[in-house]
């Protein structure tokens, strides 16, 4: 996959959370509203604008965190895996 394919999967996996979504709280419709009254808009200016590197970095960033749950229990689920994956381990 090139960088640019890569790039706009990324886009598209995180577009429709990156409106619904401000920080890790779910935005409240009449704070939004409100913030709209004010002339601002609502979310990350870097995830409305869609920029890459951002982009990049928050998949990078869930990767980690994903690695960083997983990896302190993988003594209780890694022989299941191997056991049902022969092939694989």
């Amino acid at each position: 996959m090139s960088d640019w394919a890569y790039a706009e999967n990324l886009v598209d996996r995180f577009s429709d959370r990156a409106y619904a979504y401000c920080g890790a709280l779910p935005l409240v419709p009449a704070g939004i509203a409100a913030a709209k009254a004010r002339g601002r808009e609502a979310g990350s200016p870097g995830l409305r604008r869609r920029d890459l590197a951002l982009l990049a970095r928050m998949e990078a960033g869930r990767a980690q965190g994903r690695l960083e749950r997983l990896l302190p229990q993988a003594d209780d689920w890694l022989p299941t895996v191997r056991r049902l994956r022969p092939q694989q381990s």
